[in-house]
């Protein structure tokens, strides 16, 4: 049975360490931009981000008059329901577009593959 490199197998776990955690900052990034959305009728605007996490509503002064309460409520729920689709799929693409950390198997350990 081979030796066990101690000393690669560290250095191959730090490189693999490293590169989750590159990954996951690019995946951060992704995840903190901003989608606006707003209603068919541009009195409801939204932003949303982080996770799809909504950040902010805003109305414009004319909509309490335009709107009764209930259907304010249901435009204000599907614009944000809208937005929050619309910046998670914006996400996965960018998400799939991401390089994933590659490693090979040898007899010493792992090695990390370069991008080719």
């Amino acid at each position: 049975m081979p030796e066990i490199d101690r000393k690669g197998l560290a250095e191959s776990l730090q490189q693999i360490n490293q590169a989750l955690a590159d990954l996951a900052a690019q995946t951060g990034r992704l995840a903190g931009a901003v989608v606006n959305g707003r209603s068919d009728d541009e009195r409801v605007q939204v932003r949303v981000t982080d996770g799809w996490r909504t950040v902010t509503v805003r109305l414009r002064e004319d909509t309490f008059r335009s709107y009764d309460l209930a259907t304010l409520g249901d435009v204000v729920t599907r614009t944000i329901r809208d937005t929050q689709q619309r910046a998670r799929a914006a996400f996965e693409r960018a998400a799939e577009q991401l390089e994933d950390p590659r490693f090979d198997h040898t007899e010493l350990g792992l090695r990390r593959l370069e991008s080719e």
